[in-house]
């Protein structure tokens, strides 16, 4: 049994990638612990490129954003899905 976090990248709810990200969550939920965590549902804000996080204790975002609860379910999965990334 492994500990699955599906990453959902997408803000719309409730669209392709939500709808693809659960129903591979049901497929997997027979042998695994899954969580999904949708950004969406979290207030995160995009890196500025200071670099201050080298520098802070923990490499801590100085924004003070949801970004840490991720973080820590990341942590803790065995395996990673990202869903809804968009890459140019």
């Amino acid at each position: 049994m492994s500990n699955i976090t599906i990453l959902v990248g997408s803000m719309r709810k409730n669209g392709n990638t939500d709808l693809l990200a659960q129903a591979f969550a049901e497929g997997a939920r027979g042998n695994n612990s899954v969580d999904i965590v949708s950004v969406a549902d979290y207030k995160v804000n995009p890196c500025i490129g200071c670099n201050s996080c080298f520098t802070r204790e923990g490499n801590k975002c100085f924004q003070n954003d949801d970004m840490d609860g991720i973080y820590e379910k990341l942590k803790g999965a065995d395996i990673v899905v990202v869903a809804g990334l968009s890459i140019k």
